[in-house]
């Protein structure tokens, strides 16, 4: 995927829109989201079986994540940075 670095695209979109590229050409890849689904968005309508919201419960974003890295998949994990630093700490 080309990087635009002069476009004036959100972080928040540019973000969706390369997890969907991925996502489409690797059935490995599967979003977790931890009550911000809306940046899994594009994903969710292309492949909203790799999809997951866990609500707000970072923790189990976490470990949901790990799980599927142990069994050789590629998760990506969207959530406010405050929450995912130290509520995942909690499981």
């Amino acid at each position: 995927m080309a990087i635009d670095l002069t476009s004036d695209v959100s972080t928040r979109k540019a973000f969706s829109e390369a997890i969907t590229e991925f996502g489409l050409k690797d059935e490995r890849v599967f979003s977790v989201a931890a009550d911000s689904e809306s940046r899994f968005g594009a994903f969710r309508k292309e492949a909203a079986d790799r999809a997951i919201n866990v609500g707000i419960a970072e923790q189990n974003a976490m470990s949901i994540a790990a799980g599927l890295a142990f069994c050789g998949k590629i998760p990506f994990i969207s959530t406010y940075a405050t929450f995912l630093t130290m509520r995942a700490c909690e499981q």
